[in-house]
């Protein structure tokens, strides 16, 4: 995966963060595509999960943390679009 301008909305934070979410990833896919055996790869896939686990059990906590940094407007992307509201 590659992370491309487009998919900027607009908060440096979570651009930041979903820029690093695409590096992850990115990588976690280039270590399973690799020729070597699962069990040199597995520190790399436990590395990677833990990361995921973090990454989307703390995204409520980011949204909430921009609202109050940035106000409601903060919450739109690009497009119309918009964050889940729970």
């Amino acid at each position: 995966m590659m992370w491309k301008d487009k998919y900027k909305i607009g908060v440096e934070l979570i651009d930041q963060q979903h820029k690093e979410l695409f590096r992850r990833v990115s990588d976690f896919t280039e270590t399973i595509r690799n020729e070597e055996n699962w069990e040199d790869k597995l520190d790399k896939v436990k590395e990677t999960m833990a990361f995921m686990q973090e990454f989307l059990l703390q995204s409520d906590k980011r949204c909430v943390s921009i609202d109050d940094r940035c106000g409601p407007p903060a919450r739109e992307f690009k497009g119309g679009r918009g964050f889940d509201s729970r």
